[in-house]
């Protein structure tokens, strides 16, 4: 259900920090709570790739996202996380963050997926409308972001067979 009615809502971050001291909340969650209100997208077949390029580096990790797969409606942005001292992480990132996009025209974007291990990650957002090819009239950053706990109450299915292929 679309609660906002086709128009993005997502206040500024410094409403956002009032709302987190005046609910006693975490920013992350606050952050999901907008973001749950606006509508969703779901593409299909992309029509072509996008290169974007951009890295950022933070507290001992790299951020790269890399490129967007154009759709009709919508575009999936891809971000690669790499710790800089790999050799030192053992589990896996859990990534609490959300790509937000500011410009010429108002987008929506919500997580798509994520993999990785070993210091490393790889995230998957969906963004609507279609990001300009050319990738400019906008600044792309990831805000913290975290849904309720109880969204990752899935069943767990434990793939634990040998597998022959012929």
């Amino acid at each position: 259900m679309d609660l906002s009615k086709g128009k993005r809502y997502f206040p500024e971050q410094e409403i956002i920090q009032e709302m987190a001291t005046t609910f006693d909340m975490k920013i992350s969650k606050i952050n999901w709570l907008m973001h749950s209100l606006n509508d969703r997208y779901r593409p299909e077949f992309p029509d072509e790739a996008v290169s974007i390029m951009k890295r950022a580096v933070l507290e001992g990790f790299e951020y790269n996202i890399t490129h967007a797969m154009q759709h009709e409606h919508g575009s999936v942005v891809h971000i690669d996380i790499n710790s800089l001292n790999s050799e030192n992480i053992r589990g896996y990132l859990r990534t609490e963050l959300l790509l937000d996009i500011q410009g010429d025209k108002e987008y929506s974007a919500r997580r798509n997926g994520s993999s990785g291990g070993g210091g490393k990650t790889h995230l998957t957002f969906i963004v609507s409308p279609t990001l300009s090819d050319d990738m400019t009239g906008f600044t792309l950053s990831l805000i913290p972001y975290a849904e309720p706990i109880e969204s990752f109450q899935e069943e767990i299915i434990i793939l634990d067979k040998e597998v022959l292929f012929e």
